[in-house]
C-alpha cells in the first residue's frame, strides 16, 4: 500500500474541479439554450359554433401562447390531416400576421371538416414541393 505522502494530491484534487467546472459549464449551457429558444404551447379542443344562439356545427378552438423568452412571429394557422389536406380557414384574434411577445397568446378558431372550412390538397399548396 502507498503511503498518503506518496500519492499526487495536486493532480487529483485538480482534475476533480476541472470535472466539477465541466459539469457545471455544461448544464449552465443547456439552460441557457432552453432559455433562448422558441416555445409555443398549443392547446385545442372542440367546441360548439354557433349562430344567434343556435348551435350549427362543430368547431376547432386553438390557444397558442409564447411560454419562452424570445418573441415569435405568427403568420398562419392551419391544420393539416395526414398528408392529404389541409385546413386553413380559421378566424384568428389578435389578426394575422402578428408577434407574440413572452406570455402572450392568440386564439383561433374553425368549422371542424364540413363546408364552411376550406379545404387543400396537398398537392395543390405552391409552399410544399
Amino acid at each position: 500500500m502507498p503511503k498518503w505522502s506518496d500519492i499526487p494530491w495536486a493532480a487529483i484534487v485538480t482534475g476533480l474541479v476541472a470535472v466539477y467546472g465541466a459539469a457545471l459549464s455544461t448544464y449552465n449551457l443547456r439552460i441557457q439554450r432552453k432559455k433562448d429558444k422558441r416555445s409555443l404551447r398549443l392547446e385545442f379542443a372542440f367546441a360548439p359554433i354557433t349562430k344567434q344562439g343556435k348551435k350549427i356545427s362543430q368547431g376547432l378552438l386553438f390557444h397558442i401562447s409564447n411560454d419562452g423568452h424570445r418573441t415569435v412571429f405568427v403568420d398562419q394557422v392551419d391544420v393539416l390531416v395526414g398528408r392529404k389536406y389541409r385546413f386553413d380557414s380559421f378566424e384568428v384574434d389578435p389578426p394575422l400576421p402578428c408577434e407574440l411577445k413572452e406570455g402572450q397568446a392568440l386564439v383561433a378558431w374553425g368549422a371542424h371538416m364540413n363546408s364552411q372550412m376550406s379545404c387543400k390538397t396537398r398537392d395543390s399548396l405552391a409552399s410544399y414541393n
